[in-house]
């Protein structure tokens, strides 16, 4: 070995103390006898998961621009065509026992929820004392439109909305994934 290779692999030592399980670095081998090297592709976020990322990076943003008081419907609808959700009308949905019909026709049921996933209470569908509503189900609250502020926003607890819903309105949640 002369001078300048062993120069080389002192240099490659020093500079790469993390590389301590390569014991020797060979410079006579021919490039062509070296394995290739094996490279994974990044993976790609799964739909739910894309859903659940377009939803979170809307959160301040008005996302029912024709409603604002019960807009949880338009707005989640709006949610799921800017995340690439094929089949939504170009209006979007306004009630949430349209949404739950198309969501029916068009995305899975599961019966667990995990993020990014659509939890629904279709209003008509309970005891009749309070209106339904639809989440995108987050890693730590559910994000829907909020009817104070209009905009969409991460203020329930999926605990407590199932509690309110459920319990109080009748309405039995179903869950819709984007497969």
């Amino acid at each position: 070995m002369g001078w300048l290779d062993a120069l080389i692999k002192w240099l490659y030592k020093a500079l790469m103390p993390s590389q301590d399980h390569i014991t020797e670095i060979r410079l006579d081998v021919p490039m062509e006898t070296l394995p290739e090297p094996t490279v994974e592709a990044p993976k790609l976020p799964s739909k739910r998961e894309k859903l659940y990322n377009v939803a979170y990076a809307c959160l301040g943003i008005d996302m029912a621009p024709t409603q604002d008081y019960v807009g949880c419907a338009e707005a989640v609808s709006f949610v799921m065509k800017k995340a690439g959700v094929p089949g939504l009308p170009k209006s979007g949905i306004l009630s949430t026992f349209e949404l739950d019909k198309w969501m029916a026709k068009n995305l899975t049921r599961v019966n667990t929820p995990e993020f990014g996933d659509v939890a629904m209470f279709p209003t008509g569908t309970g005891n009749g004392s309070i209106r339904g509503h639809v989440f995108i189900v987050g890693k730590h609250k559910w994000m829907s439109n909020n009817s104070n502020t209009t905009l969409w926003d991460d203020h329930w607890k999926g605990a407590e909305a199932l509690a309110y819903y459920q319990k109080k309105g009748g309405i039995n949640a179903r869950y819709y994934r984007w497969v």
